[in-house]
């Protein structure tokens, strides 16, 4: 029994993932390329966007990033679906610690990266896909939202 909700499971995620991903176009290398050179030509390092995560189960976790002069000066929770809800900034080890260079690294190098889409005007990236290290048929998400330049005050 067991085995056959697995089974009809998985198979949902994957018809679920496969919509999800046809209304995402594939970033070839030219397509990075040109997203990264929009966006170091746009030359912002004060700047803030929410970053959602999405796991292939369903759990979304949303952070509220802050750069500041490149840097990354704060990381905090809006939405954290899990058990307990965290009440502290997301910690060094979570991978929702993420300036736009960053992102563009883990595009660039992460063995799991599946694609990507970007922002027409300033390149950062909007979409990316990576495959689930639990179940290689699905896919994880991460979403940039609100995105705003900051001032350069503090």
């Amino acid at each position: 029994m067991l085995k056959a909700i697995r089974s009809h499971y998985l198979a949902y995620l994957g018809f679920i993932t496969a919509i999800a991903m046809s209304f995402a176009g594939v970033a070839a290398a030219s397509d990075v390329e040109g997203a990264q050179l929009r966006w170091d030509s746009a030359n912002l390092t004060n700047y803030q966007f929410t970053l959602t995560q999405r796991v292939m189960w369903g759990a979304t976790s949303i952070v509220l990033i802050q750069v500041r002069a490149g840097k990354l000066v704060a990381a905090d929770h809006i939405i954290k679906r899990t058990n307990p809800v965290p009440d502290h900034p997301a910690n060094d080890g979570s991978g929702l610690r993420k300036t736009i260079d960053a992102l563009f690294q883990d595009i660039t190098s992460r063995a799991d990266f599946v694609e990507a889409t970007f922002d027409a005007e300033l390149g950062y990236p909007v979409n990316v896909y990576y495959r689930n290290p639990d179940f290689e048929e699905a896919v994880d998400q991460l979403e940039i939202r609100d995105f705003m330049e900051l001032t350069d005050e503090v």
